[in-house]
C-alpha cells in the first residue's frame, strides 16, 4: 500500500511537466516550419525565374500567367489536400493552365509539358527533402522532450548521479532484453502458457526493478529482503496499475475540455510522464527506505551522544524526535 500511495504521489507531483516535452516538441517544430517556409520561398524564386527564362515572357506578362494560375488552383478540390498537391507538382496540370493562359497549340503544348515536368519534379524533390526536415526536427523534439522530462521526473523522486544513471540504463536495457527473451520462450514452447507468462512476467518485472533499486541505492544500507520480496512484486505490478488509472482519469478530463491535435499533444505528455513515472517507482520507494533509515540513525546516534540523557532514553525504542529536537536545542538539557 505504501508503494501505491508514492506512486500516485510521485505522478501528480510530476504532472506539471506534461509541459516539457510539449515544449520540446513545439521547439522541434518552430524549427521544422521555418526550414520548410525558406524552402518555399527559395523554390518559387527559383520556378519563377525557370518559367520566365522558357517562355520568354516579359515581367507583366508573367505576373499574369502567375495570377491566373493561383486563381486556377484555388478553384481546385482540396478536400484532399494531399493529391491535390500531387497532381500541382506533376507537370501536366501546370502545363495546360500555361498554354490555356497563352493560347499555345498542341505541339507547343507537347514541347512545354516535358520541360515543365522536368521542372516541376526537381522542386517537388526540393520540397519533400525540406518537408523530411520538418518531421525530423519533430522527431528529435519528441526525443528530448523525453530525456528532458526524464531527468525532471528522476530529480524530484528519486536521488541519482551521473554514474547511476549510466548504470541503471544499462542494467534496464539488459534486464529488459533477458525478460523478454524469456517470456517469448515461454510463449513458444506453448500457447497455453499465455496466462502463466502474464503472470511470470508481472512478477519478474516486479523483481528485477526492486532488484536494480535495491543495488543502486540500498545495498549495505538496508536488507536485501526488505527490498526483494514477494509482496513488493506484487505492490509495484498495482503501482503501475494505479499510475496507469490515474493517467487515464487525466486523459479523460483532458478529452472532455479539449479536442483535435491539442487533445493528441497533450494527452501523449500524460502518457510520457506516466510512463517515466512507473519506470522510477521501485527506486523511489527504496530510496524512501534508505531515507528513513539514515535518519533514524542519525537520531540514534546524536542522542545517544548527549550525555545528560539518561541511559534508559538512549534505547532505541525509547528515541522520538520531539525529545532530541528539545535536548539539542536546550544544549543537552532535556
Amino acid at each position: 500500500m505504501r508503494m501505491i500511495a508514492n506512486s500516485l504521489k510521485n505522478f501528480f507531483k510530476c504532472l506539471p511537466y506534461i509541459f516539457v516535452p510539449l515544449g520540446c516538441i513545439f521547439l522541434g517544430f518552430l524549427f521544422g516550419v521555418e526550414m520548410l517556409l525558406n524552402a518555399l520561398s527559395e523554390q518559387a524564386a527559383y520556378m519563377e525565374q525557370e518559367l520566365s527564362s522558357l517562355l520568354d515572357m516579359t515581367d507583366a506578362s508573367f505576373d499574369r500567367l502567375t495570377g491566373f494560375v493561383i486563381a486556377a488552383a484555388r478553384e481546385l478540390d482540396w478536400s484532399n489536400p494531399i493529391s491535390t498537391v500531387s497532381s500541382l507538382f506533376d507537370g501536366v496540370w501546370l502545363t495546360d493552365k500555361i498554354a490555356e493562359f497563352l493560347e499555345l497549340s498542341t505541339e507547343q503544348t507537347a514541347a512545354l509539358q516535358e520541360k515543365v515536368t522536368v521542372l516541376a519534379a526537381q522542386v517537388a524533390m526540393a520540397l519533400i527533402v525540406d518537408l523530411l526536415g520538418l518531421v525530423i526536427c519533430v522527431v528529435i523534439g519528441v526525443i528530448a522532450g523525453y530525456f528532458v522530462t526524464n531527468y525532471f521526473v528522476r530529480k524530484s523522486t528519486v536521488q541519482r548521479g551521473f554514474l547511476g544513471f549510466w548504470i541503471a540504463a544499462i542494467a534496464d536495457a539488459v534486464l529488459t532484453a533477458t525478460l523478454i527473451a524469456f517470456v517469448t520462450w515461454l510463449l513458444m514452447v506453448s500457447k497455453a502458457g499465455a496466462v502463466a507468462t502474464a503472470i511470470v512476467g508481472v512478477l519478474v518485472f516486479g523483481l528485477v526493478s526492486l532488484f536494480e533499486a535495491y543495488l543502486l541505492h540500498g545495498r549495505g544500507k538496508i536488507p536485501f529482503r526488505k527490498v526483494v520480496n514477494f509482496g513488493n512484486c506484487i505492490a509495484v505490478y498495482f503501482s503501475q496499475l494505479a499510475v496507469f488509472a490515474a493517467a487515464a482519469a487525466v486523459s479523460a478530463l483532458i478529452m472532455w475540455l479539449t479536442a483535435s491535435l491539442v487533445l493528441v499533444a497533450l494527452v501523449f505528455a500524460v502518457v510520457t510522464v506516466a510512463l517515466l513515472v512507473i519506470n522510477v517507482n521501485a527506486e523511489s520507494y527504496v530510496d524512501g527506505l534508505v531515507r528513513g533509515a539514515s535518519a533514524a540513525d542519525r537520531r540514534i546516534k546524536t542522542f545517544a551522544n548527549l550525555e545528560s540523557v539518561p541511559a534508559f532514553l538512549r534505547e532505541e525504542h525509547a528515541l522520538e524526535e520531539t525529545v532530541l529536537d528539545r535536548a539539542e536545542k536546550s544544549g543537552g538539557n532535556v
